[in-house]
């Protein structure tokens, strides 16, 4: 499993295919798709929408199932959960924003309330006495994790498994949030005082055993991402210079120097391998794939600002780049291979941007034009030579 830096933020295929810089192999077997076989563009399709105006997708799981939030004939948001080509209501005002390989869906009810879908029933996850409840990550076992208001007005870290919410949040801080679990329940988190001056402290908790993380060539770790062999990404400082750093299940810290000091880290795969974008300011971004090695940056023939999005567990990278600022400026959905971009289509909308990208390589995202956006999936088109496998069947949908 690779874990995903949440932010809590009528199907018709239409026939375009944009070819790739350079016809890409697929990188592993393990991606669902065979070596053999060589993927030379992509094509999208619509998700539709509840009836109403606009929709907009936030995940993808390796099933090819797509989550998000619609419009209904009313105007109001509804959480939707798309699967072979059926956009289901899931009957609450609010929206889907992780799906884990069972189906699983999390989401959110305005910026107070979450809940977990599963199977047709809808469970609220309560609170920890408080009057708000944020989510941050849902893993393959139903297990969330997030941040809620206390009795006593503080706001604690938790993971909530099998109906019960847990208080994960470390003694003697009245501030702790979530940002990460992996399929072996995992957590990484940070807390931190308001009333002190002392530094935040990062922290990891596993079955009720809670052990802070503070990296000697890391200072101010703010941990992001953790997969399941237990590899670790976040951001702090490096000899008094903003940088990331990768905390490696056998016990070693690398530290790369960021490009400036905005940092976001996006996803880390179960190689090791995170994406992450880094600059200065709204306009100089970039985009790159962090390892023990080192970082290599996203680049895009036209030369524009990047941002990474998610990785998947094969290396292909998915993101956007901006064509200005990134607040008003139009955005142009990506997809990387091998650090070979692909400009994905988006067939007469006039700008789009992924959420996230499975094992397989489809990508889920949203276009917009005129006011509206539609949830959409980017699905990877395939061609195979004679006596190997054909092309892999696609997502679900009405061929144009």
């Amino acid at each position: 499993m690779r874990t995903k830096w949440l932010l809590t933020s009528a199907a018709t295929v239409l026939a375009t295919v944009l070819p790739t810089a350079a016809p890409a192999r697929a990188e592993a077997a393990s991606a669902g798709v065979p070596v053999s076989v060589r993927a030379v563009g992509y094509r999208l399709v619509d998700l539709g929408t509840l009836g109403g105006w606009s929709s907009t997708a936030t995940a993808v799981n390796d099933r090819g199932e797509v989550v998000g939030a619609s419009q209904t004939a009313t105007g109001d948001w509804h959480a939707f959960r798309w699967s072979a080509g059926v956009l289901t209501d899931l009957g609450v005002a609010g929206t889907a924003i992780a799906i884990n390989a069972a189906g699983q869906v999390l989401g959110t009810v305005g910026s107070t309330e979450a809940f977990l879908w599963s199977n047709g029933v809808l469970t609220r996850l309560g609170t920890l006495g408080g009057g708000y409840t944020y989510v941050s990550g849902l893993n393959d076992a139903g297990q969330v994790i997030g941040a809620s208001g206390t009795t006593d007005g503080d706001e604690h870290a938790f993971v909530w498994s099998h109906g019960r919410m847990i208080d994960i949040g470390p003694p003697g801080y009245p501030a702790s949030r979530t940002t990460a679990i992996n399929n072996r329940g995992e957590v990484v988190g940070y807390a931190i005082d308001p009333k002190d001056s002392a530094p935040q402290i990062a922290f990891r908790w596993r079955n009720g055993v809670l052990t802070t993380t503070s990296p000697p060539d890391c200072g101010q770790l703010t941990p992001a991402v953790i997969n399941d062999r237990g590899d670790e990404v976040g951001w702090g400082f490096h000899n008094g210079r903003p940088s990331w750093c990768l905390l490696t299940a056998a016990g070693t810290v690398v530290t790369v120097p960021s490009y400036g000091s905005g940092m976001v880290p996006a996803s880390l795969n179960s190689r090791g391998l995170a994406a992450v974008t880094s600059g200065n300011g709204l306009v100089d971004l970039r985009a790159a794939v962090l390892s023990a090695t080192g970082a290599r940056r996203l680049d895009t023939p036209q030369g524009w600002s990047t941002i990474a999005v998610d990785i998947n567990d094969p290396g292909q990278v998915t993101g956007y780049h901006l064509s200005g600022e990134i607040i008003g400026g139009d955005r142009t959905a990506m997809a990387w291979t091998s650090g070979r971009p692909t400009r994905l289509p988006i067939a007469g909308w006039t700008s789009s941007w992924p959420a996230q990208i499975n094992n397989h390589g489809w990508i889920a995202g949203t276009v917009y034009r005129y006011g509206a956006t539609h949830a959409v999936v980017w699905e990877p088109v395939f061609s195979t030579r004679v006596g190997l496998p054909p092309q892999p069947a696609p997502l679900g949908g009405r061929a144009a």
